[in-house]
């Protein structure tokens, strides 16, 4: 296992990061429209799942005995809290519910959408595919829809 944080472990905390601000600003709206019956929800899945990580930096939060193993439990448990919302504020709010997730989803991908654009160069696909994957490869050439990429080695 690593012991050092590479850029790999920097992007798999951000994956957690993105996901637990969506999770965020679906129990933000969720409670605007819904109110405290959200709380209840919350509570049960947190008590359940675990809470969000909330703000801090991987190097603090980090078990920097089992780097892999710890990114890989917190993005599960972010991913786990954020279907167990869905499915709880559907199952009882109905389509209003639904509604708000899709709009909640759209502008969360505007928003990381609008930064890459500002970030990468993205006009074409082999840049949008490096942009996905940034310091990991890099494409070579394209042979028909396929891309050939090369692993960049440090």
């Amino acid at each position: 296992m690593s012991r050092f944080l590479a850029p790999i472990h920097g992007w798999l905390f951000d994956k957690i990061k993105v996901t637990e601000s969506l999770e965020k600003d679906l129990i933000n709206s969720y409670k605007d429209v819904f109110g405290e019956e959200v709380d209840k929800i919350v509570d049960s899945i947190n008590e359940e799942c675990g809470k969000p990580l909330g703000d801090g930096l991987l190097e603090d939060l980090v078990d920097s005995d089992n780097i892999h193993g710890w990114l890989q439990n917190k993005i599960a448990m972010a991913e786990t809290r954020q279907a167990k919302l869905l499915a709880e504020a559907i199952k009882k709010f109905g389509e209003k519910a639904e509604e708000i997730a899709f709009t909640a989803f759209n502008n969360q991908a505007s928003i990381l959408a609008e930064k890459a654009k500002n970030i990468y160069e993205c006009g074409e696909a082999p840049k949008i595919y490096e942009a996905i994957n940034p310091k990991y490869t890099h494409v070579v050439k394209k042979e028909g829809d396929i891309f050939i990429h090369q692993i960049i080695r440090k």
